[in-house]
């Protein structure tokens, strides 16, 4: 909501205010700049408005404009419950896996609960990050990518915590916009793979893994990317053929998924 004023008011705010309120006969529209006098009544319309709490760039709205609302409050779930819905979720994909896989479920889950609370304290949104934003959809995406994986691809556990670790850069660190702020994320990956997996890894183990589905045609394969020559090559002919073509060149692109 936008910031208040020198003596406390929030002019858009109380604009919105006044063409809600439609019990007083100065109120329910505005008044238009160009005709003075010209009282525009704003009629048969509903008002509906979504806001997270005060904090990280966001401003109180004030009482005056809340009560003309009806409030439903959705608190965020619990880390219990979240854990409960996607640690399920894992470890019955992971059943397809070799016996050993199965002990990756829970941390797996822990971790990315913990990346994803720790995220969301340190890394708040302000004006200039107002994209800092994460949720529970954020949470899902990574879960989601390392379901896209296949057994008979994935050959050792090592790989699987790299292809993790390839679905966190993807989600949460592939938006952060400068340095600092890699690097806290960076650090805090290293951090939770020591904390949920024992594994000493540094940067460097991980920071370069990179999976897709986009070397072969058809039901390609989500796997892992070695080949940078040949990935370079794609990428490029279907760049080339997307300026050559336009928008003729959909089609080109349409058994992919590309990021």
């Amino acid at each position: 909501m936008p910031l208040k004023e020198t003596y406390g008011a929030q002019p858009p705010i109380e604009l919105i205010r006044q063409i809600i309120n439609v019990k007083d006969e100065n109120n329910g529209g505005f008044f238009d700049l160009k005709k003075i006098g010209l009282f525009k009544k704003i009629q048969k319309t509903q008002f509906i408005a979504a806001n997270a709490p005060p904090g990280g760039g966001r401003s109180e709205v004030t009482p005056r404009l809340l009560r003309h609302f009806h409030l439903l409050n959705l608190p965020d779930l619990s880390h219990t419950s979240m854990k409960t819905i996607f640690y399920s979720i894992a470890s019955g994909f992971l059943e397809g896996f070799p016996g050993e896989f199965a002990a990756l479920g829970d941390p797996m889950v822990e971790a990315t609960l913990d990346v994803y609370s720790s995220i969301q304290k340190a890394l708040l949104p302000t004006p200039t990050k107002s994209h800092y934003t994460f949720n529970l959809r954020d949470l899902a995406k990574v879960i989601q990518g390392v379901l896209m994986s296949e057994p008979k691809f994935i050959s050792d556990m090592d790989m699987m915590l790299r292809l993790w670790c390839h679905e966190c850069f993807r989600v949460f660190r592939d938006r952060l916009i400068n340095e600092e702020d890699q690097k806290w994320f960076n650090d805090k990956l290293v951090t939770v793979l020591v904390q949920h997996f024992e594994k000493n890894w540094g940067t460097s183990d991980f920071v370069d893994a990179c999976f897709g589905d986009f070397l072969a045609t058809k039901a390609a394969p989500y796997v892992e990317i070695m080949d940078w020559d040949k990935a370079s090559k794609t990428l490029k002919d279907f760049a080339e053929d997307y300026t050559l073509y336009g928008d003729k060149a959909i089609w080109v692109l349409e058994d992919y998924w590309l990021e």
